[in-house]
């Protein structure tokens, strides 16, 4: 049995396109998700870099930059990220239409490339990781060779540009004069690093990969998980530069740890996964809403006490589809590293509460970029300006928690996510039925079996009052283990293994020396009420256990025993829809 770095046993997620989706919630938004980005055009993303280089736009092509004129997706803030998204498209549907797209892509920036290797902006930090892991995904995923050989001009750029090879490297730097190039500096390991191993994969070049492998160490972000990794205050620190030079960026730093889990992927250098363990886990302890998301205001990771008075200020609340995006990404790391089913339990707010939760895009290219959590009113909106970075992560995030609903080992298969899916791995087929988290049993369908004895292990949410197992309706015997319940055994076809995860409502606090803002939710999912604020500080008392002031009358609706406030889903409320999620209370509220 093959085990991972702490001994446990070793899982990993499937690869795009191996888990089939069922319809649901999940099936539906992705759905959505795809037919929007399919039906953007090539020739009308290319235009403005068509337009720079004085090369001839097609007939009926338009710009992208909207009303305003915005520099927004004319560039590398979000074509990197669409060429990811197209290549991955193509390899979680199989559809020729997908890979056309990325082609069609590959085919544009070949031209433009001949002209400037560095596609105008291209060597902006924070655009590099973005096209160059595009260009290689499009190798990868759409076997375009083309796509390699602009990957490798790419990265000759920057390996012989002065602006890397004598970078300033500034803690917390996330773009400011005096040197604006360096925007995030620290993301870029990790496009390196997969680049290197996908030039080594593929016998392409191994001293190259070698090389590159060198360069990319220069980008990983020593100064800031050096303070994570000798268990610091991080607020006895401040950036260097940046947007803002008092607190770190929350996503981007956040992400950073994403190139310290690709070192250590390639390592085993105990030092990578004892940083992102430590950083994830004072995230989840110290900067993390009730919904799941983190950054309470313009995007900073704050004191508690910043954060409680951003939730009652403000309506910027979470950078919802970028800062998902990373965490789902980190998680299935340490999933794969340690074993561990609690690495799955931040996922699943975020799933229910950001990426479900998330309102359509308009054609515009508009986006819901932020979550708004603010205590006086709140509602759902579209950010103002048009393709922000928000655009183009939000095709990568569907792709993603498409691969992360299952994941396996040599004598196992685990379930994750409770969305409803297929998937057949190592002589077995299973279909797994859920109305979940609405609902809180799940029923998993074997659907083929090769009569093999094996297990198959069910993530234990971290919010589950009481988790039962059984096996065509008659409790099994269970393995408990590692945030796991499984059951080993020889699973035949037509077998059913029910799995329930109870919870109730319970209240999830900000507080800092007994008072804050509290907000309602049942299990992952955050509840949220129309009712005025009076009125629900009424008939609910917020130091008394949620459960019992409630009563229960659908899926997971709730109202008040003492009055007429009923809480919701927050997931369900629509575009500009009054609602509450935080409420003040403490002193003087």
């Amino acid at each position: 049995m093959a085990v991972c770095e702490c001994g446990k046993e070793k899982v990993q997620v499937f690869d795009y396109g191996a888990i089939e989706m069922q319809d649901g919630a999940f099936k539906r938004s992705f759905a959505e998700c795809y037919r929007y980005y399919m039906g953007i055009s090539v020739d009308d993303m290319l235009y403005e870099l068509r337009k720079k280089f004085k090369i001839a736009n097609a007939e009926g092509a338009k710009t992208l930059a909207g009303e305003k004129g915005s520099w927004f997706g004319l560039g590398g803030n979000v074509l990197g990220q669409w060429l990811q998204a197209y290549a991955r498209f193509y390899a979680v549907t199989g559809e020729e239409a997908a890979k056309d797209k990325a082609d069609a892509m590959i085919a544009g920036f070949k031209q433009i490339m001949e002209i400037d290797s560095e596609i105008g902006d291209g060597l902006f930090m924070y655009f590099f990781e973005k096209y160059l892991r595009g260009f290689v995904d499009c190798f990868v995923y759409c076997k375009n060779e083309d796509a390699l050989v602009l990957a490798d001009r790419f990265v000759d750029a920057a390996m012989r540009s002065p602006v890397y090879c004598n970078a300033k490297r500034r803690l917390g730097d996330n773009g400011t004069p005096p040197v604006p190039v360096e925007i995030e500096w620290y993301t870029i390991a990790e496009s390196l690093y997969f680049y290197a191993d996908v030039k080594q994969a593929y016998g392409k070049d191994g001293e190259r990969a070698e090389k590159v492998r060198k360069f990319a160490k220069e980008f990983e972000y020593r100064q800031f998980w050096d303070i994570v990794y000798r268990g610091e205050n991080i607020f006895n620190y401040s950036p260097i530069s940046g947007q803002n030079t008092a607190y770190f960026h929350s996503y981007s730093h956040l992400n950073s740890f994403n190139s310290a889990a690709y070192a250590y992927k390639d390592t085993q250098d105990p030092y990578y996964l004892e940083i992102v363990k430590k950083f994830y886990a004072y995230m989840r302890e110290k900067q993390e809403l009730i919904t799941g998301g983190y950054g309470a205001h313009l995007e900073w990771l704050m004191p508690i006490t910043g954060q409680i008075n951003a939730i009652e200020n403000f309506h910027d609340s979470f950078e919802t589809q970028c800062c998902s995006y990373a965490v789902y990404r980190l998680s299935e790391w340490l999933m794969e590293f340690t074993g561990e089913g609690g690495y799955g339990n931040w996922p699943e707010k975020l799933l229910y509460n950001a990426t479900l939760a998330s309102i359509p895009m308009d054609e515009a290219g508009h986006v819901q970029y932020y979550s708004d959590l603010n205590v006086g009113h709140a509602c759902k909106f579209l950010h103002e300006n048009t393709w922000t970075c928000c655009t183009g992560t939000r095709p990568l995030l569907m792709c993603e928690l498409s691969r992360f609903v299952y994941l396996h080992s040599e004598t196992g298969l685990y379930v994750n996510l409770f969305v409803p899916s297929a998937v057949e791995y190592g002589g077995l087929r299973v279909r797994m039925e859920s109305e979940y988290p609405r609902e809180q049993t799940v029923f998993l369908h074997i659907e083929a079996s090769d009569g093999r004895e094996r297990e198959i292990y069910f993530r234990i949410p971290e919010h589950a009052k009481r988790v039962q197992l059984a096996i065509n309706g008659k409790a099994a015997s269970y393995i408990r283990q590692n945030g796991w319940l499984g059951v080993r055994g020889v699973f035949r076809e037509g077998d059913v293994l029910q799995y329930t995860a109870e919870s109730v409502p319970e209240w999830d606090r900000l507080e800092c020396m007994g008072e804050g803002v509290v907000g309602l939710r049942c299990g992952a999912v955050v509840l949220a009420t129309e009712s005025p604020v009076e009125e629900v500080k009424g008939c609910l008392n917020f130091e008394e256990e949620a459960a019992p002031q409630l009563i229960r009358t659908e899926g997971l609706t709730f109202r008040a025993k003492s009055g007429k406030v009923v809480f919701s889903p927050y997931m369900d409320y629509p575009k500009g829809k009054n609602y509450h999620v935080y409420f003040r209370y403490g002193r003087g509220y």
